[in-house]
């Protein structure tokens, strides 16, 4: 039996200042395989339309990210305080369904690292109230919904349709 301890893994939320925008998903791969790329250095965005970072190398200077909450369809973080634009990555599967608020203003949800969660912070000197919620569509239970409510219109129909018979 031997204990192992690996020291360079990530936190599971960590605030950037450095980031790569606009990356296509084979490129990314690609980047994050690559034997130069450092993790705790720089972040991959999927999307578009960010500013430009403003000092990359503050990264390794920012402070760490706290846990408010903790739940399965709830995550509130605190972040430092900052003077610069940063990006915090979430080391939690991206998905859509997610909703993200910063400081209970609605905000542009990022696929960051091509699958994780991510979302662009401007500079605060109080720092922010970061809350990503799982808020799933109801359009599958919905139609779901309307099938079976069809269904069992069609039933007793039929049913009511026997009996005259």
């Amino acid at each position: 039996i031997a204990l192992v301890e690996f020291e360079g893994a990530l936190p599971r939320a960590k605030l950037f200042a450095n980031w790569q925008k606009g990356v296509p998903d084979p490129e990314a791969l690609e980047i994050l395989a690559s034997a130069g790329f450092d993790p705790h250095q720089r972040v991959i965005v999927h999307e578009d339309g960010l500013p430009e970072t403003d000092n990359p190398a503050d990264t390794i200077n920012l402070d760490p990210v706290e846990f408010v909450a903790n739940r399965a369809k709830y995550i509130e973080l605190k972040t430092p305080p900052t003077e610069i634009n940063t990006v915090l990555l979430l080391n939690d599967r991206h998905n859509p369904d997610w909703q993200v608020t910063v400081d209970g203003k609605p905000a542009r949800l990022l696929r960051a690292n091509f699958l994780m969660r991510g979302v662009h912070l401007e500079p605060s000197k109080e720092g922010h109230t970061v809350v990503f919620r799982y808020l799933p569509s109801t359009t599958p239970l919905m139609v779901s919904s309307a099938a079976g409510l069809i269904g069992l219109i069609f039933g007793v129909v039929g049913l009511c349709r026997c009996k005259e018979d």
